[in-house]
């Protein structure tokens, strides 16, 4: 397999009415499907998306990404690995498609998370704190600083 990155990727949203991570009843396996937009100038107005199906697979991996209450139109990064899965449709014909295998905490959001009910964004372990100057550093006293 290949290792494969998508960053800023927007989890689409369900086909018909489903949700944008569909989970199966034991809940070991999660698929959803992530598009990125990209340059195309034969594409409508120079932007065209590219979409990957990614699945999540293992019970610890699944609750991960679930405890991250991710959803659809989510901007989020992945690394996993590149797939190619085959199975067999109704006409007895042998299908394959390209799939992501979302490595094991190889999700994170790309931007901030969506606001909450409160409408307080959600605070990150990465996330500089409030009285932190450009580039996430913290001053105490700007006339300690060795430069003006």
């Amino acid at each position: 397999m290949v290792k494969t990155f998508v960053t800023n990727g927007v989890v689409s949203k369900g086909y018909d009415g489903a949700e944008a991570i569909r989970v199966n009843e034991g809940k070991t396996v999660a698929t959803f499907q992530v598009g990125v937009s990209k340059y195309d100038k034969r594409a409508e107005g120079n932007r065209r998306w590219v979409n990957f199906q990614c699945k999540v697979v293992g019970e610890r991996n699944v609750a991960n990404l679930l405890a991250m209450k991710v959803g659809a139109n989510a901007h989020i990064n992945i690394s996993g690995e590149l797939d190619v899965e085959s199975w067999t449709n109704k006409e007895g014909k042998t299908m394959k498609t390209t799939v992501i295998i979302v490595d094991n905490n190889g999700i994170e959001y790309a931007a901030s998370r969506p606001a909450s009910d409160n409408k307080q964004p959600a605070a990150t372990a990465n996330a500089p704190a409030a009285d932190a100057a450009p580039g996430g550093f913290v001053v105490d006293d700007e006339d300690d600083l060795p430069f003006n």
